[in-house]
């Protein structure tokens, strides 16, 4: 039951950085088209 626990834990951990990464890429170019839009 613990390994599983830290598996699963680690799974999250895995997760969570996936999901804020591509939520941070998406934020930047979101701001980077609100920003270039105007130029173009």
């Amino acid at each position: 039951m613990r390994s599983w626990d830290a598996s699963a834990e680690s799974n999250n951990y895995c997760n969570n950085i996936a999901d804020s990464f591509t939520r941070s890429l998406f934020t930047t170019h979101r701001y980077y088209y609100l920003a270039y839009d105007p130029l173009l």
